[in-house]
């Protein structure tokens, strides 16, 4: 089974944080890093998204 690849606009919609608050995480190692996809595109796969979701459902 492949894991889907989502946009950074549907990474912001699931999580619900902007775009600088994301990159600011993902700096400190907060947040999961994006995979390269293309020249000056990248992407994030759902599994780590959805893992990172219910590391913090877990921490609350």
């Amino acid at each position: 089974m492949t894991d889907k690849l989502l946009t950074p606009d549907e990474v912001r919609e699931r999580v619900r944080l902007s775009e600088t608050t994301l990159y600011r995480l993902r700096r400190r190692n907060r947040f999961p890093a994006p995979i390269v996809i293309g020249l000056r595109k990248h992407a994030w796969r759902e599994s780590d998204i959805e893992a990172w979701l219910a590391s913090r459902e877990q921490a609350a």
